[in-house]
């Protein structure tokens, strides 16, 4: 096998190697939307198998031959649904062209004017059978409704149906930003990394995935929100005199008995 008809080869395999692969955006913020709204985001991934660590080897044709490339990027289109739970909690669903399937549980922990921070575990699977357990950790730095900054480390767990397959520990994390152009708006651009802690399967998950999502309907709500009104403390106002009733024959008036407060 020559080097042309190998990367030949490679590159008609690219998508399939790709449909094993994650889409690990999720196109959103530590902040929770709000309890009972909905957010819709559709966006457009491109992933490249990159950093081939360990070159593949050709055994069986000509022995001693290594290759090292880099799959092509490929692009695919994604679906995510988002439901708010409670102030605290919301659910996303994702569907890819990649052929994956991914749910994501956020817990936000913190909420401040300036900063969030949430756990958001998911789990995804793909055509090819191989599951993630995904556990990033999202940390959110506002300017208000403006934009938001959001860094995601995350440790991941490949994982397969097949019981010889094992498992493969992973590391990388987001990064992005959400920018806030209407109130029901959003552009969120994102770039992921991908990586084995393992390098021996450096040549198969070593992966970088670029990203924008264009986020419709319900969003986070930043900001202080506006304060209640304030109870009226001290003496209820005094009731008005009582009335005089005119008596009858033109008698002296009679000044009917008021309830005390």
């Amino acid at each position: 096998m020559n080097r042309s008809l190998a990367l030949t080869a490679l590159v008609a395999a690219t998508p399939i190697l790709l449909a094993g692969c994650p889409t690990p955006l999720t196109w959103t913020t530590p902040r929770t939307i709000p309890a009972g709204e909905v957010n819709h985001t559709v966006g457009l991934e491109v992933i490249r198998l990159t950093n081939l660590d360990d070159p593949i080897e050709d055994e069986t044709e000509t022995a001693g031959l290594t290759l090292d490339l880099e799959a092509p990027p490929v692009p695919f289109l994604a679906y995510l649904i988002r439901f708010g739970v409670s102030d605290e909690i919301d659910i996303g669903v994702k569907v890819s062209t990649s052929t994956s399937f991914a749910v994501d549980f956020k817990f936000q922990v913190v909420r401040e004017d300036v900063f969030d921070l949430a756990l958001d575990p998911g789990i995804q699977t793909t055509v090819l059978l191989l599951n993630y357990l995904n556990f990033p950790i999202l940390m959110g730095f506002n300017l208000g409704d403006i934009a938001t900054i959001t860094l995601a480390p995350r440790v991941s767990y490949l994982t397969s149906l097949d019981e010889d397959f094992g498992g493969i520990l992973l590391y990388g994390g987001t990064a992005g930003v959400r920018l806030g152009v209407t109130d029901g708006f959003a552009v969120i651009p994102q770039v992921d990394i991908s990586r084995p802690f393992d390098q021996r399967a450096a040549w198969i998950l070593n992966q970088v995935t670029f990203g924008i999502g264009f986020s419709f309907g319900d969003q986070p709500q930043y900001g202080e929100p506006a304060p209640p009104e304030a109870p009226v403390v001290g003496n209820p106002p005094a009731a008005p005199p009582p009335a005089a009733v005119p008596a009858p024959d033109g008698g002296i008036p009679v000044i009917q008995n008021v309830p005390q407060q």
